[in-house]
């Protein structure tokens, strides 16, 4: 692996608000390398990928990619320059063909006003034959699996000819034969292509596998970084915050999904109460209203009432109209008790 440094982050900080989402932010990727970010939801993961690729720009700092500054371009620029990233929520053209929608990456990416369309259907279709999508190359976008369109926007990205590809949850939501599946296709990326890969993920065992570095992040701060192993077995050579106990790392990038299952615990016999009393309210009125049409059903047929074919539709409809209020009025007599 090359030791060239492909892209510098300097002490860049983004804001919502009074929300600092990433906080005075630097670390280096080394040319060819894959660098994971891990830590818990909220940690300030997406929002440093969005900063890189030109999305949001940030408050301060400075962002180095292939030694020009790109701090602050926006993402068409950062696109065309060599950075592709792909989304947490899989959102492809669902009107447009699989092939289409790698064709956009082809045409807005790093080739971008240098290939016309015949070109940008030969590189869609090099890219799906990689991902393993191209016999669904006519096939609307809408119509793939969860699996399929995590492949589709990785082969859109793919066509955009980067240097840098941002992957952002790709393994999230798959099943354990698909993430195999999945890693399989990220190092065949990194070894055949030679790109240089920052991926954050969830999946805890899959970016330990196949990362050879990893940064933790916390609060939008790094409070680590070194090999996975280091992280793992909380080894001597770790470069760590000395304020924070790496023991808790576990605990923090699991932390949220614990309270968010601690909170559906404690809010699910409320919903249970809930829609018991619904049930025990709405079943009498139900019963009650099922009465009383049955009621006046029984009225129509005892008195025999007919529409007579030449009356008046205006008189028709304002007897309909008071009856439908006389239904209503013995229903919430019957409610009340009257």
């Amino acid at each position: 692996m090359s030791e060239a440094e492909i892209l510098v982050i300097k002490n860049v900080t983004k804001k919502f608000g009074g929300l600092v989402a990433v906080n005075n932010e630097s670390f280096k990727v080394r040319e060819g390398e894959i660098l994971g970010l891990i830590g818990p939801n909220g940690a300030g993961k997406t929002t440093l990928f969005r900063v890189i690729a030109g999305i949001y720009k940030p408050e301060s700092g400075r962002i180095i990619f292939k030694g020009k500054d790109i701090t602050g371009k926006p993402a068409h620029q950062v696109a065309r320059m060599g950075i592709a990233l792909t989304h947490q929520i899989v959102r492809p053209f669902g009107d447009l063909s699989v092939l289409e929608n790698v064709m956009v990456g082809a045409l807005y990416g790093k080739l971008a006003g240098k290939i016309g369309v015949s070109e940008a259907i030969d590189i869609a279709i090099e890219k799906l034959k990689f991902v393993g999508l191209y016999h669904k190359a006519d096939e609307l976008a809408s119509k793939l699996t969860l699996r399929e369109k995590k492949a589709l926007e990785l082969a859109r990205a793919l066509a955009a000819q980067p240097d840098l590809l941002l992957l952002d949850e790709a393994l999230a939501g798959l099943n354990p034969r698909e993430v195999d599946e999945n890693l399989r296709l990220i190092r065949r990326v990194k070894e055949e292509m030679g790109l240089t890969i920052i991926m954050v993920e969830h999946v805890m065992h899959a970016v330990m596998n196949i990362a050879e570095r990893l940064i933790v992040l916390h609060y939008g701060e790094k409070i680590a970084e070194g090999p996975p192993e280091a992280i793992a077995n909380n080894v001597r050579d770790l470069e760590y915050d000395k304020s924070v106990n790496i023991k808790t790392i576990p605990i923090a990038i699991g932390r949220d999904r614990a309270l968010s299952l601690l909170m559906t615990l404690l809010i699910l016999p409320y919903i249970i109460t809930f829609i018991l009393v619904i049930i025990n309210i709405l079943t009498p009125l139900t019963l009650m209203t099922l009465a009383t049409i049955t009621e006046v059903y029984n009225v129509i047929r005892r008195f025999k009432i007919t529409i007579p074919e030449d009356a008046d539709p205006q008189v028709v409809r304002v007897a309909l109209h008071y009856g439908l209020l006389l239904i209503a009025a013995m229903i919430i007599g019957d409610i009340l008790g009257l």
